[in-house]
Formats: structure tokens, sequence, C-alpha cells
């Protein structure tokens, strides 16, 4: 995958751009598109967050917040509940 040669400035840009690409395919109601897109995203940033945690793990709180909307809204409610529960585990107490 091109994503793994990429710097990590680049490769968080890329998330954000993908969570960007999710909202505005959700707002046009093309939910699957749009959480192939946040999915893609988020995979990045577990990525980044493996290495840089300071860094990016309040973008993938973001990106799973959002994710967790989009699958709700679209009725993948199944997906929805695992992003709240990664949302969960990265929350504090």
């Amino acid at each position: 995958m091109l994503v793994r040669t990429q710097s990590i400035a680049t490769k968080g840009l890329l998330a954000s751009l993908l969570g960007n690409r999710a909202i505005i395919l959700s707002e046009l109601g093309r939910y699957p598109e749009a959480a192939s897109a946040i999915s893609e995203g988020i995979t990045i940033l577990d990525e980044l967050v493996r290495d840089e945690p300071r860094a990016f793990t309040s973008d993938l709180v973001t990106a799973l917040k959002n994710a967790r909307l989009t699958y709700s809204i679209s009725g993948d409610h199944e997906a929805a509940a695992a992003a709240e529960r990664r949302l969960g585990e990265l929350r504090p107490g």
C-alpha cells in the first residue's frame, strides 16, 4: 500500500482528507462511499496512533465519532456499535 512509504505528516493529511470526504459523501446520502472513506482514514490513523499517540489520538477519536454517526444514519448499527466500543477504549476513565 502506498501509505506505508509516506511521511507521518503526509499520512495525517491523507487521513484528514479522507475524513472530510466521508463527511461530504454522508451529507450527499452516499453512505457506502462515506463508510469506505472513513474506514480507510481510521486505518491510517490507527497506524499513526501506534507511532505518535500524543499527536494523533484526538484525530482518531474524531474519526471514530464521525464513523459512528455515518454508520448509524446508514442503518449499520453493528458498525456504529463497534465504533462506539473503540471510542470507549480511547477515552480516559
